[in-house]
């Protein structure tokens, strides 16, 4: 095991006052959006169900990890502009 010099921090004991210390910036939002989480299975079966005939447009069957993790941007891009329009709410 290496030696521990006096800069060393367990994994997950970095104390708060050190985090505190070093924060240069804190974002507040007064107005934020919903988050759309577009990991969930709930999330897909909404959006491919709510989605369809611009789905096709585009190309994509259906909304899952892989299409929202693909280099279709402009199907990333349609989900975030139904969602910021309140097209879909979910």
């Amino acid at each position: 095991m290496a030696e521990q010099g006096p800069h060393f921090l367990m994994v997950g004991g970095v104390p708060r006052d050190w985090r505190d210390k070093r924060t240069v910036a804190e974002a507040v939002f007064n107005d934020p959006l919903p988050f759309l989480d577009v990991e969930s299975a709930h999330t897909h079966e909404v959006l491919s169900s709510a989605m369809a005939a611009e789905l096709v447009d585009l190309g994509e069957g259906i909304i899952d990890v892989a299409s929202v993790r693909g280099r279709n941007r402009l199907l990333t891009r349609a989900i975030a502009g139904a969602h910021y329009s309140g097209v879909i709410e979910i």
